[in-house]
């Protein structure tokens, strides 16, 4: 699996985990204003760049949308049996983060590249033969001060099973669609579903490293 910047991550049903890291920093809802990350800490045990790493723009501030607005997610080209777990994917973030995403099914192509939405897009890109072992990508369009306006997600087909609740195809989404938030990559080969290389088992329940992360760039 590749995020935003080119990492690897490799080919149960699962829920979305409910668990809250203590000491976390709690966002306000409201209009957007701008976060810097030098100024929120890490609860004791975590790390960041190992545990966790979140987008920021060259002058320290955070990537992450706004939370007054409704986040529609739409799908193309989506294979069959992909569906639900793209909505499971969203339902997952949306619970963890407080960002107001919606899956919205199916989208029309001229409302791919308008700002407010995340387009999820089942198809080829360049990238993936470059190295055939990445298997999506995702990331954001940062303005400045961090706002983010449009998120955007490539997978490859062939990496979707027609069987919904494959925990491949979930971690695999739920990973790239991460990106589309704000989230980067944390250290290869943890626990985290933001993991740069996976371990042995897809990740399809977020760890505490996931969760900050996302509490770090969501509405909650």
């Amino acid at each position: 699996m590749s995020g935003g910047d080119g990492g690897l991550f490799r080919p149960t049903h699962a829920d979305a985990a409910n668990s809250t890291v203590p000491g976390t920093a709690v966002p306000h809802r409201g209009e957007w204003s701008p976060r810097r990350a030098a100024d929120i800490q890490p609860p004791a045990g975590l790390i960041a760049g190992g545990d966790y790493a979140v987008e920021a723009t060259e002058d320290g501030y955070l990537a992450h949308w706004p939370c007054e607005h409704e986040i529609p997610v739409r799908s193309y080209d989506a294979p069959p049996g992909s569906e639900s777990d793209l909505a499971w994917a969203v339902e997952t973030l949306a619970f963890a983060s407080g960002l107001p995403l919606r899956y919205a099914g199916p989208g029309a192509e001229g409302e791919r590249e308008g700002d407010g939405p995340i387009s999820v897009t089942y198809r080829d890109h360049p990238m993936f033969h470059t190295d055939p072992e990445i298997a999506g990508l995702g990331g954001v369009t940062v303005w400045p001060r961090g706002l983010v306006l449009r998120g955007s997600v490539t997978l490859r087909p062939d990496q979707i099973s027609p069987v919904p609740g494959d925990a491949w195809t979930r971690s695999l989404t739920l990973h790239e669609l991460m990106h589309a938030v704000g989230v980067d990559h944390a250290v290869a080969h943890g626990p985290e579903v933001m993991a740069e290389r996976p371990g042995p088992h897809p990740p399809t329940i977020l760890g505490y490293g996931d969760q900050f992360a996302l509490r770090l760039v969501g509405c909650l």
